[in-house]
């Protein structure tokens, strides 16, 4: 009889286990397809007047907590530890900040897509090669699919200006942010957001399905060269149409790469010169981050592009190193929530924290610089043995730490640091399973 309970007990732990996975793999799919219409969903609930529905993903994240939490019961201790040391030491760190307003802003910036990557990295433990295999599919699939919608989208709010403010309820010269969705222009041409709430997270958006898609289009999608060109013209004239600068350079980055990586030639050599260019070019924006020489050269040019592209972020980075007062502000931050909040109550005067670097040094100071470039180099090297969806990830962390660290702050970037993460982690555990996937 005892035997005959523990066997059914144990039979309805493993049917609830099944369960808790299927639902959960359900509950990332929706996430993720959401999450591309991040710009609709501001819009309704602008028109609805209800703000909760903004935050949405919050509560998605919360969901996906207690329900994967019904998995945790046997995961690597050692692991666990470590992760939530990291959460503690970002929690006790925000504890300690002057404004406690500003703190519980800047928590929901770093703490939600913190606790979302574990979460996700523990579940991904649990699921089968065949799971993940199907997952890392679907999200592959999803994202050039819904990207190529995004950069469609971009382009024809581009093409058509002035109907798509009228469809937003939007006058002419208007611009500015929107309840969330920002409407902005430069020389009379919009920056279009296309699907999302912006023209930078559209922008990085279209980049990552782009590289995606030149990668991976003759295992995926297997189309006629005629549409497949017609596909990348569609791609290129969406991220076009948000002129986010830095997006460009990192599309023609990305050309420049995948024509190396094809090119018949020893495998380290072509590394050596993608590595070798990507590492010339952080220099050469390290070098223009800190001073006032590029804005020089442009504002003979153009003075209005070299004030507020280069001038305006070159003396805010000014601005967050005069606040450097001791050892510990440069090892840990000048402040939890002291700067990045300018548009909050009772802190006008905080500096704005439009970079990844600025915004991780300010928070977090030198120790978490080095934390940050540290994953993203670890990432790079590792998905480059790892094939062609290895190779496109790496490509796209070669972006983000070469054109957008001191440029774009891939944190507060939404739903893009949502994605990647979660694409990220779901590569990564299908590649330890099952060595190299899609060569």
């Amino acid at each position: 009889m005892i035997n005959n309970s523990k066997l059914k007990s144990n039979k309805l732990h493993r049917i609830l286990i099944l369960d808790s996975i299927q639902f959960n793999i359900r509950l990332i799919k929706y996430f993720i397809i959401l999450s591309f219409f991040s710009g609709p969903i501001i819009i309704i609930s602008i028109f609805l007047n209800l703000e909760i529905i903004k935050l949405w993903k919050e509560l998605f994240v919360i969901l996906l907590c207690f329900s994967a939490t019904v998995l945790f019961t046997r995961i690597n201790l050692y692991k666990l530890l470590i992760f939530n040391l990291i959460i503690i030491f970002v929690i006790l760190h925000m504890f300690f900040a002057t404004n406690l307003y500003n703190t519980i802003y800047q928590f929901k910036l770093d703490i939600i897509p913190l606790i979302y990557a574990v979460t996700l990295y523990f579940f991904s433990k649990k699921l089968s090669y065949v799971q993940l295999e199907e997952l890392v599919s679907f999200l592959i699939r999803t994202i050039v699919i819904l990207g190529f919608l995004n950069s469609l989208s971009s382009f024809l709010e581009s093409l058509f200006f002035t109907h798509f403010l009228k469809l937003l309820g939007i006058e002419y010269g208007s611009w500015g942010n929107h309840g969330g969705l920002k409407i902005i222009t430069a020389f009379g041409l919009l920056r279009a957001p296309g699907l999302t709430a912006g023209f930078v997270q559209s922008g990085t958006l279209s980049l990552l399905a782009f590289i995606l898609y030149m990668n991976l289009k003759n295992i995926f999608f297997k189309h006629s060269f005629f549409i497949s060109m017609l596909i990348s013209i569609i791609f290129i004239l969406g991220i076009l149409s948000t002129t986010y600068k830095t997006g460009i350079l990192g599309m023609i980055f990305a050309f420049f790469s995948y024509i190396i990586l094809r090119i018949k030639m020893n495998k380290n050599i072509k590394y050596f010169i993608i590595f070798g260019s990507s590492f010339l070019i952080f220099i050469v924006f390290s070098v223009f981050a800190f001073s006032y020489y590029l804005y020089n050269v442009v504002a003979n040019f153009n003075e209005y592009i070299a004030y507020n592209s280069i001038y305006m972020r070159v003396y805010f980075y000014h601005e967050v190193f005069s606040q450097i007062k001791s050892i510990y502000d440069l090892l840990f931050g000048v402040g939890y929530g002291v700067n990045g909040t300018y548009d909050l109550k009772n802190n006008m005067n905080a500096i704005p924290l439009d970079s990844t670097f600025i915004y991780i040094f300010s928070n977090f100071g030198l120790l978490g610089l080095v934390f940050f470039i540290g994953v993203i180099i670890f990432l790079i090297i590792y998905f480059a043995k790892k094939g062609l969806l290895g190779q496109s990830l790496m490509l796209y962390f070669i972006y983000i730490i070469t054109f957008e660290f001191y440029f774009n702050n891939i944190i507060a970037n939404f739903p893009l640091i949502f994605i990647l993460i979660t694409l990220t982690i779901f590569s990564y555990s299908l590649f330890k399973k099952r060595g190299v996937l899609m060569c």
